[in-house]
């Protein structure tokens, strides 16, 4: 019983350690975004090689934040045992207060807007949409709909995922890796060589997109698809795949094509499945107590710096 009780706790470290993580790379995503001009890439041309490096870097590293929460949330997945009388408690435990803080930020943001200095004038209309989910005004409020939209079929996957193998997974989760984390790449690079890009009239909606392969991707986690290799040889691919993203962020740039790192990209999901795996290894974390209090903050903290750092 001890022995559990302290693997237990081993695991809430880690999972603190990797939340807390994901906060630090929001908050670098949305000030390098804020400070650089990664979509004009005659802009950034002009900047020197180091300028250059540093951001494409930052942003390497920001865009590791959505990826690091998805795999975490997968990773929790198989838990508990969903019937029905199971899947509506959860619906009634996170569902409401889901769309409640949504809503309030919304609301917050509204009127902040309103009052600023060269903020957008109040609009009944347009706050009634992004309250209705209708549309969103506020850039960095899509995570909100795409986290609801997951949820609504959270108790679903896990009871699939509960009953099938690791090799039921490999069909779907190859050919929808292609088209939603090999393709979007490849055709940033056939762009900059001035090619046509790949076409792809394929429906992966049913499957979550990319954002469902994401949440799936630290399920597999946790059934144990990495823990036989080597935390150096994570270490390594992790690096090249880091090493990559910021290679393609240099190439786009250089041929004219502005190319804002997006999480379609397999080089971006590979190096953070990589951390990922490599933190969930983690039994003991200096500065424990600091990790799981900037991991409390979440998403209160993110909104609020995503909102400052637009003023």
């Amino acid at each position: 019983m001890k022995k559990r009780e302290k693997e237990g706790r081993a695991r809430l470290t880690w999972a603190d350690l990797v939340r807390a993580a994901a906060i630090v790379c929001v908050v670098l995503c949305h000030a390098a975004e804020a400070t650089l001009q990664f979509i004009y890439p005659n802009i950034m041309v002009q900047c020197s090689a180091l300028t250059q490096l540093l951001a494409y870097a930052a942003m390497a590293v920001g865009r590791m934040g959505v990826p690091l929460f998805l795999f975490l949330s997968g990773w929790f997945l198989p838990a508990r045992q969903y019937d029905t009388p199971g899947a509506l408690l959860f619906w009634k435990r996170h569902l409401p207060g889901l769309v409640l803080t949504a809503e309030i930020w919304l609301v917050l943001y509204a009127v902040f807007d309103a009052v600023r200095p060269g903020g957008i004038a109040f609009s009944a209309g347009r706050l009634v949409r992004n309250m209705t989910f209708q549309e969103y005004t506020q850039g960095h409020m899509w995570y909100m709909p795409m986290i609801l939209g997951l949820y609504l079929f959270v108790p679903f996957v896990v009871c699939a995922v509960q009953r099938l193998g690791l090799r039921a997974f490999a069909v779907p989760v190859c050919v929808a890796g292609f088209f939603s984390f090999v393709q979007p790449p490849a055709n940033v690079v056939l762009l900059a060589l001035g090619r046509a890009p790949l076409g792809g009239v394929l429906s992966l909606d049913f499957g979550g997109g990319v954002y469902g392969l994401l949440l799936a991707g630290g399920y597999l986690a946790r059934r144990g698809c990495l823990r036989r290799v080597r935390a150096v040889w994570l270490a390594l691919a992790g690096t090249a795949c880091f090493a990559g993203l910021v290679w393609l962020e240099f190439f786009a740039c250089a041929h004219g094509v502005a190319y804002n790192v997006r999480y379609n990209c397999f080089l971006l999901a590979g190096w953070a499945l990589c951390l990922f795996e490599l933190l969930s290894r983690v039994r003991r974390v200096p500065a424990g107590r600091l990790a799981a209090s900037l991991a409390a903050v979440r998403s209160a903290s993110i909104l609020c710096t995503c909102r400052c750092r637009r003023c």
